[in-house]
């Protein structure tokens, strides 16, 4: 795999394909603040958190424990139970 190595102002865009726009907006001191436009099925990830799993959403690990603790987790009582 190559790299392509370019020199951008403020302002100034590169295009990766033709469905993909990089625009250099600022700097601050070493930073550079960058905006990407691209379609929606296309993945935008820093690289360093790129291959970190997910963590598990709020919600399955709510119910998960409801249904370990031997409660319903959709909120529905048995007949009887008090």
């Amino acid at each position: 795999m190559g790299k392509l190595v370019l020199t951008r102002r403020a302002g100034e865009s590169i295009l990766i394909g033709p469905d993909i726009e990089v625009t250099l907006v600022a700097f601050k001191g070493n930073q550079a603040k960058i905006a990407i436009e691209a379609p929606p099925n296309v993945a935008i990830v820093r690289n360093e958190i790129a291959h970190i799993p997910p963590k598990p959403r709020r919600s399955e690990g709510v119910a998960e424990h409801l249904a370990d603790a031997g409660a319903d987790p959709d909120g529905d009582f048995e007949a009887g139970a008090v």
